[in-house]
């Protein structure tokens, strides 16, 4: 009698153990997936030249800002810059997030990742990210276009707004994915 009651409770301490195991696997793969957005500007075929240049731009969606992403021409590497992103239109705007200690390299494509940071981005708000060489004396180039093809910003040179050239750019915004997650379940047969 003793050594059935020992088995049954051997079986029924399995029998619980798996169907946690089953369930914190279920779990596990039942997370939400997240989507990107991008807002883009091509880059043109203009260059600016300073040492604190910035771009406003308008979100298309509302979520987590990833990357900010921008091209570089000619030029020396750049250390200890400062990119910040703003709140509005607006060089001196409210800071919502900054990076130190960036390197600028020119004649490549620079990618300012913002994503540990959790800046929240709402769809159809104005934001800034500003660059700036924090006191360097070798001033940086960008390229971009004079010919007002981005409606959605402005660029910012030396804290003053130039609505008829913008600078190349790519943001990244990412949004949780809008469809449920899919969960699995795991019937277990037998008896505890």
């Amino acid at each position: 009698m003793k050594k059935n009651y020992f088995i049954n409770f051997l079986k029924t301490c399995l029998f619980k153990v798996l169907s946690i195991t089953a369930v914190g696997i279920i779990m596990l793969f039942s997370v939400n997936t997240r989507a990107q957005c991008t807002v883009t500007n091509p880059t043109g075929s203009q260059d600016l030249t300073g040492n604190v240049l910035g771009q406003s731009f308008t979100a298309t969606c509302t979520g987590t800002l990833s990357t900010i992403t921008v091209e570089l021409n000619g030029g020396s590497s750049i250390p200890n810059t400062i990119v910040s992103i703003r709140n509005g239109n607006n060089a001196a705007g409210a800071i919502l997030g900054t990076l130190t200690g960036v390197t600028l390299n020119p004649g490549t494509t620079n990618v300012f990742d913002f994503s540990a940071q959790n800046i929240s981005l709402t769809n159809t708000s104005q934001y800034t990210f500003i660059i700036d060489d924090n006191g360097s004396p070798t001033t940086f180039t960008v390229i971009g276009d004079g010919a007002n093809t981005y409606s959605g910003g402005s660029l910012w040179f030396e804290g003053v707004e130039f609505s008829t050239f913008e600078m190349g750019f790519s943001t990244q915004i990412t949004t949780p994915d809008s469809t449920p997650p899919v969960v699995q379940s795991i019937v277990l047969q037998g008896t505890p």
